[in-house]
């Protein structure tokens, strides 16, 4: 089995490349749907319209500022742009969507950081 390191996973929101993202967390579920029927013997359920988030976080780069920038920017628009995330450098996930929470944080002794939600408002493609 060929495994993959995630030093090749991208990200990017609003055409933008997001560098400095040190995570990526692409959740997807399914709101299942009862379909249980008079006279059963147990539940049944079939799987339901997805829902889909994506948590990222990155170091905060006075230099540059692009990534925590885009996001604070999004985050004040709430408007859905587009994203193409890549785990492994190969496959691509793509769709849209709004940034719903942005978060900056610092302590003594350690980076500023910044994290932000992302909830996808379309269907995911992956290429």
């Amino acid at each position: 089995m060929a495994f993959q390191h995630s030093k090749a996973s991208t990200f990017t929101y609003n055409s933008v490349l997001l560098a400095g993202v040190d995570s990526v967390q692409f959740s997807n579920s399914a709101d299942p749907v009862d379909v249980t029927g008079i006279g059963d013997t147990a539940k049944s359920y079939i799987s339901g319209i997805g829902d889909r988030n994506i948590s990222l976080s990155g170091t905060v780069d006075p230099a540059s500022g692009e990534a925590s920038i885009t996001m604070w920017n999004a985050f004040q628009a709430g408007s859905a742009y587009t994203f193409a995330y890549s785990p492994d450098g190969t496959i691509e996930y793509g769709g849209d969507g709004i940034v719903t929470q942005y978060d900056e944080s610092s302590s003594v002794g350690d980076k500023v950081t910044w994290s932000a939600e992302i909830l996808v408002t379309t269907a995911v493609t992956r290429a």
